[in-house]
């Protein structure tokens, strides 16, 4: 496993190339810049935006998927601190906890994810038609948005991979999808927490 240390110094580096990427002449215009609220999303995309001169709109609605009692929480955190809730779960973070399990807190379903992602894309592409708005978000909004591009389950979102889709309304269309080339391989990396 990662050191903290050597994690933060590899999304720093990350950083700056997608920065110098993303500021190069031979790079797609940017329009707009949106991210998460939550810290690592709001530092890449700043460091992303700040030569390009582009303010940074947080939204709280690119937050990663919330997990009611087990957010934060590792898995053998979970199983020790909340075992009846990560039971409920069924050990998978694929659903939600059921209501009628008497768990409380039981977080956000990846259906639910899907809908708040989905209606805050479809938001950002009405206020930028025909322009091109950069997205910075977590693995889970990643997943949530191939999903509803076209209907299937995406792998995992490395850390820094550029993901294109065009939206025109409710039409959806992956133009590419899990390019590592700028950041180089980022499989070793995991995100989640309280960060973000």
């Amino acid at each position: 496993m990662k050191s903290g240390h050597s994690r933060q110094q590899r999304r720093q580096q990350q950083e700056a190339q997608l920065a110098t990427h993303f500021s190069s002449p031979s790079a797609p215009r940017l329009h707009a810049i949106y991210s998460s609220d939550l810290t690592r999303c709001k530092q890449t995309a700043e460091a992303i935006g700040a030569p390009l001169s582009l303010q940074v709109n947080f939204s709280p609605q690119l937050r990663e998927r919330h997990l009611g009692l087990l957010q934060g929480l590792t898995i053998k955190e979970a199983a020790t601190q909340q075992p009846l809730a990560l039971q409920c779960l069924g050990g998978s973070t694929s659903r939600k906890i059921p209501a009628e399990s008497g768990c409380v807190g039981q977080g956000e379903s990846v259906d639910e994810l899907c809908s708040r992602v989905s209606a805050e894309i479809e938001r950002i592409a009405a206020q930028h038609p025909g322009q091109r708005a950069l997205l910075v978000a977590h693995g889970g909004v990643i997943a949530a948005a191939h999903r509803r591009a076209t209907g299937e389950q995406a792998a995992r979102a490395h850390n820094g991979c550029i993901n294109v889709l065009r939206v025109q309304g409710n039409k959806w269309a992956v133009v590419s999808w899990g390019d590592i080339s700028i950041v180089g391989d980022a499989s070793g990396n995991f995100g989640g927490g309280e960060g973000g």
